[in-house]
């Protein structure tokens, strides 16, 4: 299901959703913290692995990657989000992130933010573990605000 250039996934297993694709065209996206689809109410408690990446202008899919979402530059977390998986944001255009206050985020996995021009991010203090090269390339002398919020 897609709302607003973000393409949901249900999993009616674990009776949540996963963001698994972000087209975003003006820059800036919100990911809601629920979908609802057939009456049924699902939070979205995941952003799946490359999904900030534009998939469309991949050469191979999941493997050699030419061009990124560079039109990508503030994204909004909804409190719902535990994970961000591997290689999410990976040399999208990404500047800004926000958690939403109350966010539940406790994982950042491998790559998710590696070779990304970002100047601000505020984390959540459930954050417990930053994957290997997480922020990999990342020039941390631009950020202009990093704060682990209590």
């Amino acid at each position: 299901m897609t709302i607003e250039g973000v393409t949901y996934k249900i999993n009616q297993d674990t009776h949540d959703a996963e963001v698994i694709k972000v087209a975003a065209t003006g820059g800036q996206v919100s990911i809601l913290d629920h979908v609802t689809t057939d009456y049924q109410d699902y939070p979205v408690t995941k952003i799946g692995n490359r999904a900030a990446i534009n998939q469309d202008l991949m050469v191979i899919p999941n493997e050699v990657r030419i061009w990124y979402n560079t039109n990508l530059t503030h994204f909004t977390v909804p409190k719902t989000v535990s994970v961000i998986d591997e290689a999410t944001f990976t040399a999208s255009g990404l500047q800004d992130i926000t958690f939403v206050e109350g966010s539940i985020l406790h994982t950042i996995d491998e790559r998710a933010f590696a070779y990304v021009p970002m100047t601000s991010v505020k984390f959540s203090a459930n954050l417990l573990l930053i994957g290997s090269s997480a922020f990999a390339a990342m020039d941390f002398r631009r950020l202009s605000l990093i704060r682990i919020c209590f």
